[in-house]
C-alpha cells in the first residue's frame, strides 16, 4: 500500500479538462442511456491489473495491507493498483519482481539467457555491474555439489545425485550406493567384507581418513575393559611414525559403542583408554612411535539397523604439542566470578576419576577460583552433544567428599553458603564436544529453619508448601538413601485419617520422601520412597499420631509438598475372600500402601485378601512366574487386619530358587480368618501377579 498523491494529481487534471469543456459531445460515449458513474469509471480506465474494492469515503478506507499497491478511493469505490517498483531488489539474474494485488511482492521470471543447450553444463547467471548486461558461467555438471563431475559428462562421479559418493569417498556398506565408484556396491565391495574381526587381521586406519565400520558377521573375541558384556567386536590399527598427538573418533549415531585403545591387541592391561557412548572421542598426547590397536563393539538393534551395528571411525595424528590450559591440575583455568567460559573437550586428556563418575574414561577440564567470603554458588554447564559430569571440590584431585558431583543435560546447581577458600571445578564427559560454563556467586543463604525436626514446618492443616534444601545439612540417615541434605515437616492427626502426600521437585532435583514417627530412627519409618515424578504416598487409614515428613536429596534444589487430609476409609472392608485352593490374579499398580511387614521393607503398594480356613490345614502361597518379567514381591500372612508385627504368621521377600518372587507356608494353620497380603519391596515394586494358594486340610 502506498500513497495516492501522483494518481490524484492526474485525476484532478482529467476532471478539470472535462469540466471546462462546453461541448456536450465530449462526454457522450454514444452508448445510449447507460451512463452515470459506471460510464465514468469505464471511460477513465485503470489498467487491467487494478483491483476494485468496496465502497469508500476516503483513501484510508481502502488500505489493503499490501505494501506494493497504490490504494485510493475513486468516486466512492476503492481501487488498489499494483506497482512493481518497490518490489525490485536491484538483481538482474532473478528477473523483474512482480506486485501481486493479493500476495504482494513475488519473484518474477528469472533471466534465461544463459542456457547454452548443453546437458553437461550447469548454466549460471552472474550479476553485472549496474547498467550492464549479465554474464554467464557454464560449469561442468556436478548436481550433488561434491566437486566431482558427472561420469556421463567426462567426469568420474558415478553417483552424481549423492554428495557422499565419488572416487575419493568412504564406501558406506549399507546404503545401496557405490560410494567410492570402484564398481562394487555395499557388501560386494572388498572394504565391506568382514575380514577385520581378530587381532591377527586388523583393518589399517589411514590418518585423516574416515571409514565406515560394522560388526555384521563378527564375533566377540577381543577383550576390552569397558565392554563387560562382550558384544561382537572388530579391530583396527594405526601406526605412529614419530611422537604425535592422536585423536580417535567413533560416531555410532543412535547406537552405543565401546571403544578400546590398546598397545597390544586384546590385552586389557595395555589399554590406554576404554570409553563408551554414542559418540566416543579418545585423545592421547605424545604417543610414541609404534602400532596401536582399536577395538570397537556395541549394541545391536535389529529393529533399527538390521543385524549390523554400523559406525564411522577415523584417527587424526598431529605433531605433539603442549597441553591445553585446563588439561590438568598443573595449569587450571582461573576464573573470576561471575565467569563465563566456552570449553572444548575434544583434545583434552583424562586426568581425574570423579567420585560420581569413577567408571568413566572421559576427557576433562579443570577450572579454579577464589572465594574471599562465604557465598551461594550457581553453576551452569550447557552442551549440545555431550552430557557433562561436574564436580566442585576444595582440592584439585578428588580427596574426601566434593561439594557437588553430578551430571545434568544441561547441568544446573546452586550450592548454599560455600565457605571462603580456593575451589576447583571439573567438567568431564565420555564424548567430545563443546560446552559453555557459567559460575556466579551471591550472598550466602542461612540454613532453613526446618533443617532439623525440632524446627519442622507444621502441615497438620493440609495445603501446599514451597520448600528448599539450599544450605541445609545432613541430619538424618534414612533406610532408602544416603542423600546428604534434608528438611523436615510435621503432621499431627488426632484421629485416624486418610492422608495423601505429594512431593514435586523443581528443575534438576531428585528427592526422597521419608515418613517417620521419630526422626533419625529407621525402625520408626512408615515410608521411605525415592522420587517418582512426582512422589505420592497415600494412606486410606493413617493412625492418629505425629509424623515427620522428611525431604532428602543430594542436591540443593527447590520443591513443593502437598498434604491432603480427609475422612478415613477402612482398608479391611470389602476384601476379596479366598477359601479354597486355586490361583488368584490381581495387580498392585495404582493401589495403596496400607500394610507392611518386617521382611518386606516399606512403601510398596499392596493388595490384601481375607483368607477363610474352615478346618486345620497346611497353607502355601506362592507368586507364579510373570510373563512381563518378575517384579520384587513380598508375601505375608497375618492373624489380624492391622500393621502390628506381632500378628505376622509368615513373611517372605525372595524365596530360594524363584528369584524375586515370594513363597510362604504354614504347616498347620488353625481354622479361622486370616489376612494375606501381596506387597512390593519398596515404592518402585508393583505390577500384576498370579498367586497360587494351596489349602490342604490336615
Amino acid at each position: 500500500m502506498r500513497g495516492p498523491f501522483l494518481v490524484l494529481f492526474v485525476l484532478a487534471g482529467v476532471g478539470l479538462a472535462a469540466g471546462c469543456s462546453d461541448d456536450d459531445a465530449a462526454t457522450d460515449d454514444g452508448g445510449g442511456d447507460g451512463g452515470g458513474d459506471g460510464g465514468d469509471i469505464d471511460e477513465l480506465g485503470d489498467g487491467e491489473e487494478s483491483e476494485w474494492g468496496p465502497e469508500c469515503l476516503v483513501d484510508d478506507d481502502c488500505r489493503d495491507d499490501i505494501d506494493c499497491t497504490v490504494d485510493i478511493c475513486d468516486r466512492g469505490l476503492c481501487r488498489n493498483t499494483p506497482d512493481p517498483l518497490p518490489c525490485q531488489n536491484d538483481q538482474v539474474c532473478d528477473g523483474q519482481e512482480v506486485c501481486d494485488p493479493r500476495d504482494g511482492c513475488v519473484p518474477g521470471e528469472p533471466f534465461r539467457g544463459c542456457n547454452d543447450g548443453d546437458a553437461c553444463t550447469m548454466d549460471r547467471c552472474i550479476e553485472p555491474e549496474p547498467g550492464m548486461a549479465p554474464n554467464c558461467d557454464h560449469l561442468d555438471l556436478d548436481r550433488d555439489g561434491d566437486t566431482y563431475v558427472d561420469l556421463h559428462c567426462g567426469g568420474d562421479d558415478c553417483e552424481d545425485i549423492d554428495p557422499l559418493s565419488h572416487p575419493d569417498a568412504m564406501e558406506r556398506c549399507f546404503d545401496t550406493f557405490d560410494n567410492n565408484c570402484d564398481g562394487f556396491i555395499d557388501t560386494l565391495d572388498p572394504v565391506c567384507q568382514m575380514n577385520f574381526d581378530t587381532c591377527a587381521t586388523p583393518r589399517e586406519l589411514e590418518p585423516g581418513v574416515e571409514w565406515e565400520g560394522f560388526t555384521n558377521g563378527s564375533t566377540a573375541g577381543v577383550d576390552a575393559s569397558c565392554d563387560i558384556d562382550s558384544y561382537s567386536d572388530v579391530v583396527f590399527s594405526f601406526t605412529v611414525t614419530e611422537t604425535s598427538d592422536a585423536l580417535l573418533s567413533v560416531d555410532a549415531g543412535s547406537e552405543y559403542a565401546y571403544v578400546a585403545l590398546q598397545r597390544t591387541c586384546g590385552d586389557a592391561a595395555s589399554e590406554l583408554r576404554c570409553a563408551s557412548s554414542s559418540q566416543v572421542s579418545i585423545f592421547e598426547r605424545a604417543l610414541p612411535p609404534g602400532t596401536y590397536y582399536v577395538t570397537v563393539s556395541g549394541w545391536d538393534s535389529p529393529d533399527v539397523t538390521g543385524d549390523e551395528f554400523t559406525f564411522r571411525i577415523r584417527v587424526d595424528l598431529t605433531p605433539s604439542g603442549p597441553a591445553a590450559p585446563g588439561d590438568s591440575c598443573d595449569d587450571p583455568i582461573a576464573l573470576t566470578l561471575p565467569a563465563h567460559e566456552e570449553g572444548d573437550l575434544t583434545r583434552m586428556d583424562d586426568d581425574v576419576a570423579l567420585t560420581c563418575a569413577s567408571w568413566m574414561d572421559g576427557a576433562d577440564t579443570v577450572y579454579t577460583f577464589e572465594l574471599t567470603e562465604p557465598q551461594d554458588l550457581t553453576i551452569d554447564v550447557a552442551a549440545a552433544r555431550i552430557s557433562p559430569y561436574v564436580a566442585l571440590q576444595s582440592a584439585c584431585l578428588p580427596a574426601g567428599t566434593p561439594l557437588v558431583c553430578d551430571s545434568g543435560y544441561p547441568f544446573h546447581r546452586t550450592i548454599g553458603n560455600v565457605p571462603a577458600g580456593t575451589y576447583y571445578l571439573w567438567v568431564e564427559a565420555s564424548g567430545s564436544g563443546t560446552y559453555s560454563l557459567d559460575v556466579s556467586g551471591t550472598p550466602p543463604t542461612p540454613p532453613p529453619e526446618n533443617d532439623v525436626c525440632t524446627g519442622a514446618v507444621d502441615v497438620s492443616a493440609g495445603g501446599r508448601f514451597e520448600g528448599t534444601l539450599l544450605s541445609s545439612a545432613d541430619d538424618y540417615a534414612p533406610s532408602c538413601t544416603g542423600s546428604t541434605r534434608d528438611v523436615a515437616y510435621v503432621l499431627t492427626i488426632a484421629e485416624p485419617k486418610a492422608v495423601s502426600v505429594v512431593l514435586r521437585a523443581h528443575y534438576d532435583l531428585w528427592p526422597y520422601l521419608v515418613v517417620t514417627t521419630e526422626c533419625g530412627n529407621r525402625a520408626a519409618e512408615v515410608a521411605c520412597q525415592w522420587y517418582e515424578y512426582p512422589t505420592t504416598v497415600d494412606w486410606r487409614l493413617l493412625d492418629a499420631g505425629t509424623y515427620y515428613l522428611v525431604v532428602e536429596a543430594s542436591e540443593e534444589g527447590t520443591f513443593d509438598l502437598e498434604v491432603t487430609i480427609s475422612d478415613p476409609v477402612d482398608p479391611c472392608a470389602g476384601l476379596t475372600v479366598i477359601d479354597a485352593t486355586g490361583p488368584v490374579s490381581g495387580t498392585t499398580v495404582g493401589g495403596f500402601d496400607d500394610f507392611s511387614s518386617a521382611c518386606g521393607g516399606s512403601g510398596g503398594q499392596d493388595v490384601t485378601y481375607e483368607l477363610q480356613v474352615a478346618a486345620p490345614s497346611r497353607f502355601v502361597a506362592e507368586i507364579a512366574p510373570m510373563a512381563a518379567g518378575d517384579w520384587d514381591t513380598v508375601l505375608y500372612l497375618r492373624s489380624a487386619c492391622d500393621n502390628d508385627t506381632a500378628t505376622v504368621l509368615a513373611c517372605n521377600d525372595d524365596y530360594a530358587g524363584i528369584g524375586l518372587r515370594s513363597h510362604i507356608e504354614v504347616a498347620s494353620l488353625a481354622a479361622g480368618t486370616y489376612y494375606l497380603t501381596v506387597d512390593g519391596l519398596g515404592s518402585y515394586a508393583s505390577g500384576t501377579y498370579t498367586m497360587n494358594v494351596t489349602l490342604n486340610p490336615l
